[in-house]
């Protein structure tokens, strides 16, 4: 779980952005952003027949997640990157966030200075309250995101085991629905095959603050099963003063071959962390000692178990069927005391636990018509959360649950209209089903120790694309997308408001992709107006007897508007130049409360990006340099009141990396990276801290080095 920043003393609080640049930026760094080395080929979901038109054509990148088949990158309507392997090899990241640090449209943020401490988000939701997650994240199929605060745990996703991640900008609920207003992002795992190979491998790694991790993975094949196991093991005391961490992930995969048929599989994970959290320091920024952690104190526990079916089945008539099955629990016991040592000491406790467990279900087959090619997709999920919450202080106890039933049916279609046009669109419904059980009655719930609250959502959407040429394609769409507020909004114990209304958004999108053998350029554009927007207002007052002030409320229309830019260029066979930009304004446009409208919402900034240069050298080695600047950006809670901004900062790293085969059938890879090699002195994250005049920051670490190994066998 991310952990709470400045809004006082609650549990997490999110964030936001801000405004269109005169001259579009952007424009100046069009042949410079984000490379992607290319995958190898894959075929496409459906062969048409012989003369038909068709714009599915031969590429060396596949989307799977953006429309729920298989695609040609270039013929999606909508900015997607995808990351192989390769790529995350030669990233140099340590894990999953701090790959996606790099991607235009993301905006990655840390409050810990460990692994524990990441957020990840799109499209400037970002207000930093502590009101969930607006970016839907995929594993194997299952949705990630915890009941609790709509977002993931990304300690329990170690990228050691990560084998690809499509990321899928915009909303995308009527294809996924709730927490899908933002993005997609979906993680493969590496996974067993049925080819009869055995695969292993065993990496490790240590750097500064006493860092170091191990992982390691067993694949092979009896018959038509694939047996995979894979673990990893990671500690480090942090940048900062008590922020030490310790990781631990297990998981077992099975996959049985049914032919012509299709296949199944079943993958079960553990994983457990153990935290503390330095929180917000209150000093001058330009004076501050980096590794200085807050006077409260803050250590916890978090644990998960889950287990996910898979099943595709090609079924007769031509249709082909995917279903996943999942059960999730967990369980996050922390302990904080709040200024300790004086006379005001008080210390909480608290535990809360969860559950998930659903299936999504989904049906697909190709039509020849006319001469076009039709492709429906139809399918449904259902999925049931629950969510136990205890607090425990000086002032009593407090217990709180929810439980949700949420069902969704979707449909869409995707119509080749030429050789060269792909219309799509489709439409999804979900319903929600909403039950607090409170430790005290409310007016809010009728003077009832329970409430109940039911919502439902349309989400429409429909794009055109063009193949303008074979590695080139504009494309043109409108979506609307939304979220239900998460059970710790509506019933938590520091952000009971059980009468919080779905979020709901409605955007254009329009971009343009080029995807030669030495350019590879994108560029989209985008506006959403988001209706009943959830943001924590630190100065409303909780309902709840003793709780401290500030409670999650919808915001009457925001807008947000941006442009997210990315490019490679293959100057030598040699050397690979790469950047990405990203401009976000998010505004509120309307609210009642007059003093919001016209303002920025926190905490993602206008203007960010990153340039950088490859380059494979002779003898195995290869070395890396990338600069990445963000812009000054509001204070999380800070809207109305004279604003301190976080500066804005430049970090550099670099990594340098050698591969080869030392053996038959073993390969050894070595790397060192540096990060932030100027010492620059920075924060991520910042906010002011409730009715109080005290601004807070959570500072960034400073320059610091790690070095790893990896051999692989493979027969």
């Amino acid at each position: 779980m991310t952990p709470a920043p400045v809004a006082l003393r609650a549990r997490q609080r999110g964030a936001r952005a801000s405004g269109l640049p005169s001259c579009l930026l952007a424009l100046s760094l069009a042949f410079a952003a984000s490379a992607r080395a290319e995958e190898p080929s894959a075929p496409p979901a459906y062969a048409p027949g012989e003369g038909q038109p068709s714009v599915v054509r031969e590429t060396g990148e596949v989307s799977i997640t953006a429309t729920r088949g298989e695609r040609n990158l270039l013929d999606v309507p909508a900015n997607v990157t995808v990351l192989d392997a390769e790529d995350i090899a030669r990233s140099g990241a340590a894990n999953v966030p701090e790959l996606l640090r790099r991607e235009a449209g993301l905006f990655v943020t840390n409050t810990t200075t460990n692994p524990e401490g990441y957020g990840v988000e799109a499209r400037g939701f970002q207000n930093g309250g502590g009101n969930g997650c607006r970016t839907l994240v995929l594993i194997d199929g299952r949705r990630a995101n915890e009941p609790d605060t709509g977002c993931p745990d990304w300690t329990f996703i170690p990228l050691a085991n990560v084998e690809r991640i499509e990321i899928v900008r915009g909303p995308g609920s009527a294809m996924y629905g709730d927490n899908a207003i933002g993005g997609v992002i979906s993680i493969t795992t590496r996974q067993p095959g049925s080819d009869g190979a055995t695969r292993a491998s065993l990496g490790a790694r240590a750097g500064s603050y006493d860092s170091g991790a191990v992982d390691g993975a067993l694949s092979t094949s009896f018959g038509a099963l694939g047996v995979g196991l894979s673990g990893n093991y990671g500690e480090s005391d942090g940048f900062r003063v008590r922020s030490d961490y310790e990781e631990r992930n297990a998981q077992l995969d099975l996959r049985y071959d049914l032919g012509d048929l299709g296949n199944v599989g079943l993958i079960t994970r553990y994983g457990s962390n153990e935290r503390a959290r330095p929180g917000a320091i209150f000093v001058d920024y330009g004076t501050r000692d980096g590794e200085q952690a807050s006077d409260d104190i803050s250590d916890g526990v978090d644990r998960e178990r889950s287990v996910a079916a898979s099943v595709a089945v090609n079924l007769p008539a031509e249709i082909s069927l995917r279903a996943t099955p999942h059960y999730r629990r967990s369980r996050s016991i922390s302990e904080s005391v709040f200024d300790p040592g004086t006379l005001f000491e008080f210390p909480f406790h608290f535990d809360d636990e969860q559950e998930s467990a659903g299936v999504d279900l989904q049906v697909s087959r190709d039509f020849d018509m006319l001469g076009t090619t039709l492709r429906l997709i139809g399918g449904g999920e259902y999925r049931q959360e629950e969510y136990d919450s205890v607090s425990r202080s000086d002032f009593g106890t407090t217990a709180n649950a929810a439980e949700r039933d949420l069902w969704g049916l979707f449909l869409q279609a995707e119509l080749t209209l030429a050789d060269d046009w792909l219309f799509s669109g489709g439409v999804r419904y979900d319903d929600s089903n909403l039950e607090g059980r409170l430790s005290a009655p409310f007016s809010e719930c009728g003077n009832s120790t329970r409430c109940d609250f039911e919502d439902h959502e349309w989400s429409p959407r429909a794009a055109l694309t063009w193949r303008f040429a074979e590695p080139g394609a504009l494309y043109v769409s409108y979506s609307e997308g939304f979220r239900f507020p998460n059970l710790n909004e509506a019933f938590g114990a520091f952000g009971f408001a059980p009468a919080l209304r779905p979020e709901h958004s409605k955007g254009f999108e329009i971009g343009a992709k080029w995807h030669a053998e030495r350019v590879r350029a994108g560029i989209g554009f985008y506006q959403m107006q988001v209706e009943d927007e959830i943001f924590f207002d630190p100065l409303a007052t909780n309902p709840l007897p003793g709780g401290f002030d500030g409670i999650n409320t919808n915001v009457e229309e925001v807008r947000h508007r941006g442009v997210e830019l990315s490019s490679s260029y293959q100057a030598l066979e040699w050397l690979e130049l790469y950047a990405a930009y990203t401009f976000d304004d998010v505004e509120v446009r309307k609210d009642s409360r007059i003093a919001f409208e016209g303002e920025q919402l926190p905490i993602t900034p206008k203007h960010r990006g990153n340039v950088g240069v490859r380059a494979t050298l002779p003898l195995g080695f290869e070395a890396s340099v990338d600069a990445r600047y963000v812009g000054e950006r509001r204070l999380v809670n800070d809207v109305v009141r004279p604003a301190d901004f976080l500066p804005s900062y430049a970090a550099y790293d670099a990594r340098v990396g050698w591969s080869g085969e030392i053996a038959e059938q073993v390969t050894l890879m070595l790397e060192v990276v540096g990060r932030n090699l100027t010492n620059r002195h920075y924060a991520e994250w910042g906010g002011w801290n409730g009715g109080f005049t005290d601004v807070g920051y959570f500072p960034s670490p400073e320059r610091n080095f790690s070095a790893g190994a990896r051999i692989t066998f493979e027969r």
